[in-house]
């Protein structure tokens, strides 16, 4: 038994209206090789990204990485 594989995922989203016009979503994902975190804020009726921020606190790769300058090239996306 010592040769069994061991991986467990938990992943949280949330949804939530910061005002009439916009919505805010927030999603984590942790699990056993990476824990990660990205938030997107839409304006309404068209969803319409109005800002994106997100982070890699663990990874694979064995240190945390930052996806900001990437992430924000969907700023403006429908």
């Amino acid at each position: 038994m010592h040769n069994m594989l061991c991986f467990s995922r938990n992943r949280c989203t949330t949804v939530e209206q910061i005002d009439d016009e916009t919505l805010k979503s927030q999603c984590r994902l942790q699990d056993t090789t990476m824990d990660a975190y990205v938030e997107i804020t839409v304006r309404l009726p068209d969803l319409e990204i109005t800002d994106v921020k997100g982070a890699v606190h663990r990874s694979v790769w064995g240190r945390a990485l930052d996806p900001s300058d990437e992430l924000r090239n969907v700023i403006g996306v429908r």
